[in-house]
């Protein structure tokens, strides 16, 4: 019985040593591209993350030159982020590939608009 008990404990602390490592990791430098769905010109952006878990912190900062904050959270490899500009929030849902997002969409609040995003990890 004692046996039978301590190999199923070994194999929970397994499962849950595997669910940890499942976790992805989005800290780094990001190089991403988001395409409005109303038509008109791609922008190109930088996203710099630091990551405690599932939390994760950093800057945006766009082709124009506009920065923002980012925060969010990341569940194994799904992540939402809103990047906090200046009057206004902007919302990104996706899935964290390796190093690259994708099936990313992004959501710019009240404003209605949106759109899909993609990143590649910066080398």
């Amino acid at each position: 019985m004692k046996a039978c008990f301590v190999a199923l404990l070994g194999i929970v602390v397994a499962a849950l040593v595997g669910v940890a490592a499942a976790q992805s990791n989005v800290a780094g430098t990001w190089e991403g591209e988001s395409t409005p769905s109303a038509g008109g010109a791609p922008n190109s952006w930088t996203v710099t993350l630091e990551q405690d878990g599932t939390q994760v912190a950093g800057s945006y900062v766009d082709a124009a030159g506009t920065n923002a904050q980012v925060t969010g959270t990341v569940s194994e490899n799904q992540a939402e982020f809103v990047i906090q500009f200046d009057g206004f929030a902007a919302t990104a849902s996706f899935v964290v590939d390796d190093d690259q997002w994708t099936m990313c969409t992004y959501s710019l609040g009240a404003q209605g608009e949106g759109g899909t995003c993609s990143a590649t990890r910066a080398q």
